[in-house]
């Protein structure tokens, strides 16, 4: 095959190209081997710099934008705090305004012995209370009732009967819990600047009475708050309170009231030993005599079996009374206080009485001093007191109302359907301290467990019976 013809020029051409490729390779070459050096170099670089980044910490070696990001988060959260520190700043000052709203409460009682609480726990507001009360600094007079022993009773007073008599009494006393001052509080009477206001105030009282009823009823179950009006009972009890009326105003103060029973220290709310029961109504109440009468329902018919051992049958049966003659030789006069001081636990104070004294005033009254501790929360307490210096009382009991710094005192006022002429005029003759106590609210409602035995003994008497015809 015959091969075409060269051309000229391309062959005058070829040895400059072979020279351009040669020139090519080599610079090719070269370049590579720049590149390969470079490559190295680089890589080499990176090694090193890896291990000097090994030793920074990592948030050193973030990119701008995460460092960016964190101190927009630094930024939010210093406003967060900033926020937050305004809103803790505002509970702080609604907690200040609170204490001083509590403290002028207890201010605007005079020298009735409620406790006033705020909106926190009770139990670390009442210790918090008894730490820094000024009254009974250390309160080293207050013995609580499961500590309560023969030892702690003056000496001529140690018998075993009139020991367990005043245990016994320990259990009248309940805690009472008022979450409402109401808007008919007179001006001058305790609490009235704090008419219709629902700071908290706690007093005492005395478990008084109990009625049981048969048949159906819808009336509701207060005692543990349950809606039981659609849901009728064949049996439900009234259970009946004495308190001051200080405490309790008024059946609107009534319905906000809750009483407490055998709290008598903290561990009786924990294991079901302490059971409360709201009231229901205010039965009635003498504002002179600073006293009322507080109705709870239940069909609670465990509690009520347990308060029915708590209430003598008759206190004919009450073996206390063989000790008469003995306690009549003691000196002086003993006075023991029961109650919840503080709002906390039952505690019992032992000291003596001074004097009763029958007012002239109109309505007149019948005043108790006694030189026994109480504290706030004690108003209402009971107020036992025996050996008067009378023939007929051997011992008389009362409702705490005032507490002065050096002494304190308890008031009953005298029913209207008694004649008080007749009365004066056989002061001598006739002890009408006995009286008096018959007096609670101008009707026969009082527990003669309350009245002692010169009471007993009167209510009995023809005399009695000439001045007031109308049996118990």
């Amino acid at each position: 095959m015959k091969l075409p013809d060269c051309d000229p020029a391309r062959e005058q051409n070829k040895p400059k190209s072979r020279a351009f490729s040669m020139c090519y390779k080599e610079s090719t070459s070269a370049f590579s081997e720049r590149t390969c050096d470079l490559a190295l170099a680089l890589i080499t670089s990176k090694h090193s710099l890896c291990s000097h980044l090994e030793g920074i910490p990592r948030s050193s070696s973030e990119n701008p934008i995460s460092q960016g990001d964190k101190q927009a988060k630094e930024a939010e959260g210093r406003l967060r705090s900033s926020s937050g520190n305004l809103t803790s700043q505002g509970d702080q000052q609604e907690k200040d305004d609170e204490r001083v709203r509590v403290l002028a409460k207890k201010r605007d009682q005079g020298d009735h012995e409620c406790e006033v609480f705020g909106a926190g726990c009770e139990a670390a507001e009442g210790s918090q209370a008894w730490k820094n009360c000024k009254k009974n600094p250390g309160h080293k007079r207050f013995i609580p009732v499961p500590e309560f022993c023969i030892d702690n009773l003056p000496e001529g007073y140690r018998t075993q009967s009139f020991f367990d008599e005043v245990k016994r009494f320990s259990d009248f006393v309940v805690r009472v819990k008022v979450g409402y001052t109401s808007e008919k509080r007179p001006k001058g009477y305790s609490f009235h600047k704090f008419k219709g206001t629902h700071i908290l105030h706690t007093g005492s009282g005395l478990l008084f009475h109990i009625d049981t009823y048969e048949g159906n009823s819808v009336r509701p179950d207060v005692s543990t708050n349950e809606d039981n009006k659609d849901r009728p009972h064949q049996k439900w009890h009234i259970v009946s309170l004495v308190t001051a009326c200080h405490v309790v105003y008024n059946s609107e103060e009534a319905k906000e009231t809750t009483v407490d029973f055998f709290y008598n220290d903290e561990d009786s709310k924990k294991d079901g030993r302490m059971k409360s029961l709201q009231v229901h109504e205010m039965s009635k109440k003498d504002i002179h005599g600073d006293l009322c009468i507080l109705d709870c329902v239940t069909h609670d018919d465990g509690l009520i079996e347990q308060l029915q051992l708590i209430l003598l049958p008759h206190f004919k049966a009450n073996p206390f009374f063989k000790t008469r003659e003995k306690l009549q030789s003691q000196e002086k006069s003993l006075c023991i206080v029961i109650s919840h001081p503080h709002g906390r636990p039952k505690q019992i104070t032992v000291g003596y009485a001074e004097s009763h004294e029958l007012g002239y005033s109109s309505p007149p009254k019948l005043t108790f001093i006694y030189k026994t501790d109480t504290c706030p929360g004690s108003s209402g307490g009971l107020v036992v007191m025996y050996n008067l210096n009378s023939p007929l009382l051997n011992f008389v009991s009362a409702i705490h109302s005032l507490g002065h710094e050096d002494s304190n005192q308890s008031s009953k006022g005298l029913p209207e359907n008694i004649d008080r002429h007749r009365i004066r005029h056989n002061l001598k003759k006739l002890n009408h301290l006995a009286l008096s106590h018959y007096s609670i609210l101008k009707s026969h409602c009082v527990n003669p467990l309350f009245l002692g035995q010169g009471w007993y003994q009167l209510k009995n008497s023809k005399y009695y019976q000439s001045i007031n015809g109308t049996d118990i």
